[in-house]
């Protein structure tokens, strides 16, 4: 039968000692999980998340208002391109023209440029051109308009 070995004291010894620990990486480190909120907390994201509200309202106010006022503005531009267009396709324009009456006469003479006598018509001649414009029956009232008053005859009644 074999010996049972026996344990020697230096063996018991060694097995007591400490074991040299290891050098381990740095063991810190930082996630995001989840954590409850406080009251406080709780409340603190209220108020900011209704003045978030507040400031989202007031900047979506402020950009209707910019985008109406762009929106007009190329309106406008649109608009005076497409007279533009107007202009050019047709070749003239409307413009304010300064015009006389002229009693008396029934338009121009086409041969000569002269203006035809009528005695019941009147005349509206552009000033820049000298074209008749318009002819037209001379009312009564202009007609007492004309009348010339002697001033000593009035005077004398």
């Amino acid at each position: 039968m074999p010996k049972k070995p026996t344990l020697s004291l230096s063996l018991i010894e060694e097995e007591t000692q400490e074991a040299p620990k290891p050098s381990w990486p740095e063991s810190l480190e930082h996630r995001i999980l989840r954590c409850d909120l406080s009251e406080k907390e709780t409340q603190l994201y209220g108020k900011e998340q209704a003045e978030l509200h507040q400031e989202i309202d007031g900047l979506t106010e402020e950009k209707k208002s910019c985008a109406s006022n762009y929106k007009a503005r190329i309106e406008e531009k649109g608009a005076r391109a497409r007279r533009i267009g107007n202009y050019i396709t047709s070749g003239w324009q409307e413009k304010e023209v300064n015009c006389s009456w002229v009693y008396e006469t029934a338009g121009r003479d086409q041969a000569t440029g002269e203006m035809i006598f009528h005695p019941e018509k009147k005349s509206l001649v552009r000033e820049d051109t000298g074209e008749v414009v318009e002819i037209r029956e001379i009312t009564n009232d202009e007609r007492q308009m004309a009348l010339p008053i002697d001033e000593t005859e009035q005077n004398e009644v």
